[in-house]
Order: structure tokens, then sequence, then C-alpha cells
């Protein structure tokens, strides 16, 4: 509901043109996050299976390691972005209008800094949901989306238009939450797994990644099919043809947000499970999450036949989305959602465990 609300201030603030491309750069500067080769998601999983097995020793071990590794991972990526910067006509890459040389180029080192920065924060929702507490998850998101939209609310009533301004607001925002999740959680229920130099092990980052590259692989996918595209509409075409898209996507999202309220909580569930020895929970688990995905198509067809009344209210006249571009999201979306069901597999140990079939 939050993210409903910033996207028609977001619009006003900067104008279809300047929030596209602020779309643009957000979505090509997240690729950073592939750098981890899957170390985060195979965090999540070590650390579900040392709990399981009671060896607090070994989470801390696994949880410390990865926070040294991916920290490092992404300092050098800053450091190696700091130099190649200078040399890159980012108003050519991003087919941005020439005034906005200086302030695209200033918003896009800033958003890069604070995205490597974000980056190692955000594995305390690997640990939260290894934790089986997806709660915190959902709290932390919750929590950054009502900040960002605050931040956001005060630049567009004490400042004009602004990419710099904007990018600020919204970068900054999780990072804050992000701190201070860490600042609690590690002083109090999570305080026995405080990550700390002394039970860094680099012999264990083989085992990380190795678990990882599964996912390192499904992420390399998913930046293919949801990351380029807002890149080569850009491209293409405009940045204005961008937030008709993301207004769109934004729509649609109703549907993954549905879909990923089951699936995210039962990963480390599952890995629960199966060191327990519970096959038959998780292969009627998995079946029923299969199913699901029939329900999201039915949702998927209301909405598409509500669309125009539901963006008049939302957007009112701000900007067009043509009924085109809202089936062709829709197909999109549906055809996304079904390997998400299919990931749910993965979830389940069919790529991990090999004699779980």
């Amino acid at each position: 509901m939050i993210g409903f609300m910033m996207i028609p201030i977001a619009i006003d603030y900067l104008g279809a043109t300047k929030y596209g491309i602020w779309i643009t750069v957000f979505s090509v500067l997240m690729w950073v996050r592939i750098l981890d080769v899957g170390l985060g998601n195979g965090l999540r999983n070590r650390v579900a299976e040392a709990i399981a097995k009671e060896d607090i020793q070994m989470a801390k071990m696994y949880i410390s390691t990865t926070y040294l590794i991916v920290s490092v991972i992404m300092v050098s990526a800053f450091v190696i972005f700091i130099i190649v910067y200078p040399y890159v006509d980012w108003i050519k890459i991003f087919n941005a209008p020439d005034e906005l040389r200086s302030e695209i180029g200033l918003m896009v080192l800033t958003v890069f800094c604070l995205i490597c920065l974000r980056f190692i924060f955000q594995l305390i929702f690997n640990l939260c949901q290894a934790n089986q507490e997806p709660a915190f998850c959902e709290l932390i998101d919750a929590s950054t989306a009502l900040l960002s939209l605050l931040a956001i609310i005060i630049i567009s009533q004490t400042t004009s238009s602004s990419l710099i301004y904007f990018a600020l607001a919204v970068s900054i925002a999780p990072i804050a939450v992000l701190v201070l999740f860490h600042i609690y959680l590690f002083s109090t229920k999570y305080k026995i797994y405080l990550p700390s130099i002394r039970f860094v092990d680099f012999s264990h980052a083989k085992s990380l990644t190795r678990l990882g590259i599964n996912f390192f692989i499904i992420q390399i996918a998913s930046l293919i099919l949801f990351s380029t595209s807002n890149f080569l509409i850009t491209y293409l075409f405009s940045p204005q043809e961008v937030t008709k898209v993301h207004v769109a996507n934004s729509y649609f999202n109703i549907l993954l947000m549905f879909f990923l309220l089951m699936v995210s909580p039962l990963w480390s569930a599952v890995t629960d499970a199966y060191h327990k020895g519970d096959l038959v929970w998780i292969k009627s688990v998995v079946q029923k999450l299969l199913k699901y995905w029939f329900i999201v198509v039915f949702l998927a067809a209301i909405m598409l036949a509500v669309s125009s009344v539901f963006y008049s209210v939302w957007i009112g006249d701000r900007i067009h989305i043509p009924f085109s571009v809202t089936l062709v999201v829709a197909l999109l979306r549906l055809y996304s959602e079904f390997p998400t069901a299919e990931y749910a597999k993965y979830q389940a140990g069919y790529a991990f465990y090999p004699d779980f079939k």
C-alpha cells in the first residue's frame, strides 16, 4: 500500500521523464547484487542447517565469514566503480536529456555507493529467514517503505525537482532501517550470532559458495528477465516509456507479493524439515504451492479487466498507461510467476539434496 502511495507522489515531484531515468538507473545499478555469487542465499541455508543441528558455533562461523567476504566484495566493487565512473557517458547510456548530465552523474555515483553499503546490511534478511522469523523481514520492508515515503513527501514540499535529493531520500532510508535492526537484533535475541572476526573461517567459503551457486544462476536469470527491460526501453525509446511500464509492473506486483508471502517462510522451514527427515510434509507443501499458481492466473484476469479504473484512481491524469502495455506486463508477470512456483522446488531441496526425489 505504501508503495502505491509513493509512485504518484514521485511522479509529481520528478515528472515522468526523470522518474523513468531513476527507475532505469536504480535497476541497472542493482546488478551489483550478483557479485555475492549466491553467498547470501548460501548463508541462509547453511545457518538453517546449523540451527536445526543446534550447532550455534557453526552458525556464527558462517555468519561472520559471509559478512566479511561480502564486505570485501562490495568495497572492491565500489573502488573499481570509482575508477571507471569518469570515463562513462551516463547521458548516452540512459538516453537522458543533456541538461541533466551533471545531475545524473552525481546521482549514479551516490546511488552505487549506497547500494553497496545496503547490500552488506541486507544479510540480516538471510539470518532472519534462516531462523524462521520472516516477520522481521516484513517489518524491515514496511519500515523502509514508510521512511522512504516520509522522506519523499518532505523533499517534495521543501525542494524543487531533483534526482539527487530523490535518490538520497530513497537510498538512505533502507540503510537507516537496516542499521537500526542490526543494533536491535544483535543486541537481543540474535546476540549469540553476532559476527566476530574471531569466528571468520575462510574454509567455509567454499561450502557457502557451492550451495549458493544454484541461487547465483537463478539471480543471473532474474536480472536478465527483470532488470534489463528498463534499460532497453530507455535506450530504444525514452525514459518516459519506462515510467509507463513501471506503473503497470507495480500494479501486477500484487500477484508476486501474494505468492511470495506463501513461499518465503517455507524456505528455512523446509531445510529444517529435511534435516529432521520429514520428506512427506515437504513434498505435500511443494505440490500445494504449484497449484496456487492457477489462483494467480485468475487474479491476473480480474486485475487486467479493472486496470483502467484502478489507474484513473491511482495515477489520475499524470501519465496514460495504454491497455497494450498492461496486457503485456500481465502476461509477462504470469510467465515469471510459474518459474517462481518451480523455484519452490529448489527451496524444498530438489537442487541441493540428491536423495530428495
